[in-house]
């Protein structure tokens, strides 16, 4: 049996699969329940320094999250932990969320990543902040956060969902049956591993899906831990993630 981890983005943008051989999850993995994007968009001028628009509230994201996404309300009541701080900026946190101060002069991407323990679960939230510098209001018909060029996957969105998938009735209903992959979207599929032609390193035919049986050479990255991201680190970019050491067979 095959799980497998995969950010959930619009179509188009590429998403990155991870996979392994069903076994059971140890040490931290099993911890986070969840994690999820926010896309919050900050305003550089002075004057708006202390304003609500940079005002950020990770448990608030969380509740709104699971309210919306999820059909899931938990409440607001919680804990928030700081797991990474941003690069070109600094928080101040409060009891009823923060802010963020952008270095001076800094304008565009940074990001930050919390733990936030709510109604029973662990849910990693990452910021993806965007420096501006004047964030536009919200008018009839237009809303910033829904401006695909500020925040492309929406204010809330799920990067992925780590509970367990065979006891966590929070889990989607994936199908189980070994050798076949593990998401609801492509039901019936089938897996299949073969020497593909030149750089090739999968095809589809049909609902079978197959896989080179070295990745072209390169090697196949085999994830002893599918549920979280411990391998790769996160960028300013919300769609893109970066490997910790090189992919080895």
């Amino acid at each position: 049996m095959f799980v497998m981890d995969m950010p959930d983005l619009p179509p188009q943008y590429a998403q990155v699969m991870i996979v392994q051989a069903g076994t059971a999850k140890q040490g931290t993995a099993a911890n986070v329940d969840r994690t999820i994007g926010v896309c919050h968009l900050i305003d550089a001028r002075p004057e708006l320094r202390d304003g609500a628009v940079n005002h950020f509230n990770p448990l608030r994201a969380v509740d709104y999250y699971f309210v919306t996404a999820e059909q899931r309300f938990l409440g607001r009541k919680g804990t928030v932990t700081l797991l990474q701080g941003p690069q070109h900026g600094t928080l101040e946190m409060g009891t009823l969320g923060g802010f963020y101060r952008p270095a001076t002069g800094y304008l565009g991407p940074d990001s930050a990543t919390f733990l936030v323990e709510i109604g029973g679960l662990k849910v990693k939230a990452v910021y993806y902040f965007k420096v501006m510098s004047g964030v536009p209001g919200g008018t009839e018909g237009y809303d910033p956060y829904r401006d695909k060029d500020l925040c492309p996957n929406g204010e809330h969105w799920k990067i992925s969902l780590s509970s367990d998938l065979d006891t966590d009735p929070l889990a989607s209903p994936f199908p189980t049956q070994r050798g076949s992959f593990l998401t609801s979207a492509v039901p019936n599929a089938n897996l299949s591993l073969a020497e593909l032609a030149g750089g090739a390193v999968g095809q589809t035919t049909a609902n079978t899906i197959t896989l080179d049986t070295d990745a072209a050479g390169y090697g196949w990255f085999v994830d002893s831990t599918p549920y979280d991201n411990e391998e790769f680190v996160r960028t300013s970019n919300p769609n893109e993630w970066v490997a910790t050491h090189p992919l080895a067979s």
